[in-house]
C-alpha cells in the first residue's frame, strides 16, 4: 500500500475544509466591510481663493457627486500664505479619509 499517496490526499482534503472554513467566515463578515465609512460629508480644503482653477475643479467635483443621494462633498477655501494656512489646517485634522487637499503643482 502507498502511504505517500494518502498522506497527499489526507493533506489535500485538509486544506480544502480550511479553504471553505475561511470562505464561510469572510462571507458572514462581508456585512461589516464598510458601514461606517461615508456617514458624514467629506471635505475638500482647497489652498487658493474661489475662483481659481483649484476651486473650480473642486466645485464641479461636489456638484456632481451632490446629485447623488447618498454622498456629500463640501468646498473649503482657505487662501494665504502661499498655502501654508490650508496645509497647516489639513495636518492637523483626523486622517479618517474624510478630508482632502486640493492643491496644484507649478
Amino acid at each position: 500500500m502507498n502511504f505517500s499517496h494518502w498522506i497527499s490526499i489526507k493533506t489535500l482534503f485538509t486544506q480544502l475544509i480550511l479553504l471553505c472554513i475561511f470562505v464561510f467566515l469572510l462571507i458572514l463578515s462581508a456585512n461589516g466591510f464598510g458601514q461606517n465609512y461615508l456617514n458624514k460629508p467629506i471635505s475638500f480644503v482647497v489652498l487658493y481663493g474661489p475662483g481659481t482653477g483649484n476651486d473650480v475643479i473642486a466645485r464641479v467635483v461636489s456638484q456632481k457627486v451632490n446629485e447623488g443621494p447618498t454622498l456629500q462633498l463640501l468646498v473649503d477655501n482657505r487662501p494665504g500664505a502661499s498655502g501654508s494656512i490650508a496645509l497647516e489646517m489639513t495636518a492637523k485634522l483626523p486622517f479618517n479619509g474624510y478630508n482632502m487637499l486640493i492643491a496644484s503643482t507649478s
